[in-house]
């Protein structure tokens, strides 16, 4: 992926505004805002590994926000699984109800796996909100959810949170830009640009695609791990 100066340039104005806020000593309610703008952020990578670099159009994606965020409320609040092992857990699951989803939604293209993306999300949906409403909590979801906690830092703090959630979207960010520079990533390149052609050069474009689903549905996932909790 090649970045032009802009994009350059653009990127480290706004890392130097995200590390420069909490030294500004801006409102609580401003520190929780941008925040949560950077956990969309990280969903938004997440997304765009597979809009952006195959041009696949997925309306399902908020399906692997939702079961990463789940999925570490349910470990950690029922079953005691200690908050560390949340980042691992939600990208797992994330990455597991992607790869689900491609074995169905990998069988057409273009607005019709948008579709199937769109209906097998909305299934997932109404068992969360119904028929596993004892586990999910349905509409009123899973409160009392404890944030991470390790090395004494206070996690409650909006401020030491938002530098957890900036760290975490700055690690995404750097992976996403190595993965896409990488020959996997011009792979999916051309994919996107012929996929015809890269087939008959050898490539596996149904593998390449599922592999790329499934890395965006970890990220995405990962990105419910870090939904704030009281």
């Amino acid at each position: 992926m090649k970045l032009s100066l802009f994009d350059i340039c653009f990127g480290l104005l706004l890392a130097a505004a995200g590390i420069l806020l909490p030294f500004l000593n801006p409102s609580e309610a401003l520190i929780q805002l941008v925040t949560l703008a950077a956990i969309w952020a990280i969903f938004a990578i997440g997304f765009d590994f597979v809009f952006g670099a195959l041009g696949m159009v997925s309306f399902g994606h908020a399906t692997f926000l939702g079961v990463g965020g789940y999925a570490v409320a349910l470990a950690t609040q029922k079953y005691g699984l200690p908050f560390s092992a949340g980042v691992g857990l939600a990208i797992i699951v994330g990455a597991a109800f992607a790869l689900l989803f491609s074995f169905f939604a990998l069988r057409v293209s273009g607005i019709f796996f948008a579709l199937v993306t769109l209906a097998l999300s909305q299934l997932i949906f109404i068992l969360a909100d119904s028929k596993l409403r004892g586990f999910t909590g349905g509409s009123d979801g899973i409160s009392g959810v404890e944030r991470p906690g390790f090395l004494g830092i206070d996690f409650y703090d909006p401020v030491h949170y938002y530098w957890f959630v900036l760290g975490v979207y700055a690690l995404v960010m750097l992976a996403v830009i190595s993965l896409r520079s990488s020959p996997f990533g011009r792979v999916i390149a051309a994919i996107r640009g012929n996929e015809t052609r890269a087939d008959q050069l050898g490539f596996n474009v149904n593998r390449y695609k599922q592999i790329t689903f499934v890395i965006s549905g970890g990220l995405s996932g990962l990105a419910g791990r870090c939904w704030p909790r009281c």
